[in-house]
This record gives C-alpha cells, sequence and structure tokens, in this order.
C-alpha cells in the first residue's frame, strides 16, 4: 500500500479526530497508560470542531500520512510572526493509525512523517524545533534525535496530561542554547485562556 505525505485537506478532518481519538484512549491508565481516565475524558468530551481546533490552534502548517485517500496520520507546525524571528517553530506529536504504526504496511509512517516535517522546517530555514510528548513516545523521539529537557516538563497552564519537553536542532546557531521556547509556549497558552474568556468561551 503506497503512502504519501501531504498537506491537510478539509476533508481530513473527520479522520484526524478518529486518530486522535485512538490515540488518547491507548493512554489511559487502565489501558496500561500514564494518564488517568478523568484527564482523557475531559479532553474527549470535546465537539469533533473543537477537537480539530485544540489540535491546530498554534500550528499553521499540517502534514497528513495519506493512504489511498485516507488519512493515516497526521503532524504540524507553527509558522508565526514570533517563530520566523527566533527562528524556532513548535512541532506537534506525530499521530499515527495502530494499523500503520511500527511498520506494519512495510513503511514507517511515524518516520515519514518526521522527515517532511524537517524537510520544511529546514527549507523555511528554522534553526530548531520544539515539543512536548507523552511518555509513551519519549523512545520514539530519542529514536528520532530529539533531545529531552526535563526540566521544562511542567505543563501546567495547558494539560492535565504528562508531556515532556523536548527539543531537535536543524541548523546550528549560537541561539539554540537559549531555552526561551517553553516560557513563550505557556505564555501564548495563558493569553489564549485569558482572550477565550473575554469572549464567553
Amino acid at each position: 500500500m503506497e503512502v504519501i505525505i501531504r498537506g491537510y485537506l478539509p476533508e481530513d478532518g473527520a479522520g484526524i479526530v478518529r486518530i486522535y481519538k485512538n490515540a488518547l484512549e491507548t493512554l489511559r491508565k487502565s489501558k496500561g497508560g500514564d494518564h488517568d481516565d478523568y484527564s482523557i475524558d475531559k479532553i474527549l468530551s470535546g465537539s469533533d470542531k473543537k477537537i480539530l481546533s485544540d489540535l491546530f490552534c498554534r500550528n499553521d502548517i499540517v502534514l497528513v500520512a495519506d493512504a489511498e485517500g485516507i488519512p493515516v496520520g497526521f503532524t504540524s507546525f507553527s509558522n508565526r510572526l514570533i517563530d520566523k524571528i527566533l527562528k524556532s517553530t513548535y512541532g506537534s506529536n506525530i499521530y499515527v493509525a495502530k494499523e500503520f504504526q511500527r511498520g506494519k504496511i512495510g513503511v514507517n509512517v511515524g518516520r515519514m512523517l518526521v522527515s517532511e516535517r524537517k524537510r520544511l522546517m529546514s527549507k523555511m530555514n528554522y534553526r530548531k524545533y520544539y515539543s512536548y510528548s507523552t511518555p509513551e513516545s519519549v523512545a520514539f523521539g530519542k529514536k528520532c534525535g530529539v533531545k529531552y529537557y526535563p526540566a521544562h516538563n511542567t505543563y501546567s497552564l495547558n494539560s492535565s496530561l504528562a508531556l515532556h519537553y523536548y527539543e531537535f536542532i536543524l541548523r546550528p546557531s549560537f541561539l539554540n542554547k537559549i531555552r526561551i521556547e517553553p516560557y513563550l509556549f505557556e505564555l501564548s497558552i495563558l493569553f489564549g485562556k485569558a482572550l477565550g474568556k473575554l469572549k464567553g468561551r
């Protein structure tokens, strides 16, 4: 089965929500994961529209793994003014449908998404990307060459899930040692929540 990586299309929404919901379900403590059922239920209680909005609210470029017209994985990254100024971008987690994980169809969909995301980030002259992953994804992240920074694991403003902060260097820069991104990211979360309250959401 051929898998290609392409940009997001409006009709991908339902498939992406399905992949995301299935991924969250595997994180439950009741299924051997690290996150309590209440936290998972809280995220899943929103409408599909809200879930999509939350997934991509800080990400402007969405990549989809397509298997014969069906979304089987996705990731995204930000491309906003502050990202362009700092030359560092927030890359979301990699999500892959269970039946397409770990090379089950002869290709590694997760690595395909990682490679295309890095290619585009480098083409856009970013020096590094940063993100947060669940404990279950740490091993995959390390295989992809990311470096984890436990001091920045606190993520209290945005999520009730346990998340680990990491970075990946795309090109050398003296700015790479200055770790301002996790603070800016949480400030943006706080600003977004405040704006949401003002709008009565």
